[in-house]
């Protein structure tokens, strides 16, 4: 997750956002740290039925594009 890291590491402060699901099962975080998301995801697909069905997301989220509550748009 190099790129990733990299991006994590920029002066605007994101958060990685990930998602993993597998038939019915389901996982999902909030991290500032590239290295430990890519641990929670790992874990948890190895942790899940394996086979088809299981997905991946990760979103990037710049934290100054965030309100109180969490909901997305100019920071204020």
């Amino acid at each position: 997750m190099t790129q990733l890291g990299d991006l994590l590491r920029s002066p605007l402060n994101p958060l990685l956002v990930w998602d993993v699901v597998a038939r019915g099962c389901g996982a999902c975080g909030v991290t500032d740290d590239a290295d430990a998301a890519e641990k929670a995801i790992l874990d948890a697909l190895e942790g899940f039925p394996a086979g088809r069905g299981r997905s991946v997301r990760l979103a990037v989220v710049r934290q100054d594009r965030l309100r109180v509550g969490g909901a997305l748009g100019p920071g204020r």
